[in-house]
């Protein structure tokens, strides 16, 4: 897929993510719509551009988001490169197996991003919030993956089974 499409196509998740995930959340989770986006790319496409994805998407919403510059890209990026790798065909016909990859995508991307939000210094509760947070977010991502996994595979056959084009 062209790079300048991949841009503008995760500018707008990363928008929605912004302004449409506050009237999604449920309590104070709000649906993670560039990590299911990003690990079903991935789970597509392979880990190479499931990276490069999750690199651009973490970068975007670390611009429009307060928080700590890099989280989202370290955590998009170690997701995706985690549910990419175990790239098989089953993936591609299955709906089933990419919302279980989204169930461990996102416990990484908490993990991570808990780790590192504690790591800068910002107050994170580890323990039983974190399990409730994330807990709550795997049934909006999974939800999600309902949604996003149909289009996201017909972009994928559209644009073909070779690697991004620059």
């Amino acid at each position: 897929m062209n790079l300048y499409a991949t841009i503008v196509l995760l500018a707008g998740v990363a928008l929605l993510q912004s302004t449409l995930a506050p009237y999604l959340a449920v309590g104070r989770v709000k649906p993670d719509l560039m990590l299911v986006v990003v690990v079903t790319w991935s789970v597509l496409r392979g880990a190479g551009e499931g990276v490069l994805w999750g690199f651009i998407g973490g970068l975007l919403l670390d611009l429009l988001s307060g928080g700590p510059f890099g989280v989202s890209i370290v955590s998009l990026m170690l997701a995706s490169y985690l549910t990419g790798v175990g790239e098989i065909n089953l993936f591609r016909t299955n709906i089933l197996l990419p919302v279980v990859t989204v169930i461990l995508a996102t416990a990484v991307y908490y993990l991570v991003s808990f780790l590192l939000l504690q790591t800068l210094g910002r107050p994170v509760t580890l323990g039983a919030a974190a399990l409730q947070i994330s807990s709550v977010a795997v049934v909006l991502n999974v939800a999600l993956t309902a949604v996003f996994y149909l289009p996201l595979r017909w972009l994928s056959h559209k644009t073909g089974q070779v690697e991004m084009r620059w």
